[in-house]
């Protein structure tokens, strides 16, 4: 089953590879939002309970995406389906 027109375009654009134009503006994307997730700490000062709990969100975040990509999380929930 295809997608949509404009998801397929979508899909394209994201799985750019190294030999396609493309792939530089995605890596420009990506190295670009990793600039602005580290500098939305520059906006709290580090002795505030709000940095302290974005630090622990970040923490977290990072945690999960772990467990998830070694398929911890999508095995357990499939076995218990």
């Amino acid at each position: 089953m295809q997608p949509p027109k404009i998801l397929g375009m979508i899909e394209k654009m994201h799985k750019a590879t190294s030999s396609k134009p493309l792939y530089f503006l995605n890596v420009f994307f990506g190295v670009a939002l990793l600039f602005f997730v580290f500098s939305s700490y520059w906006m709290f000062l580090p002795q505030t309970d709000i940095f302290r709990k974005a630090i622990y969100f970040t923490l977290g975040g990072i945690a999960l995406s772990l467990l998830n990509d070694f398929n911890i999380i999508s095995t357990k929930i499939i076995q218990i389906n």
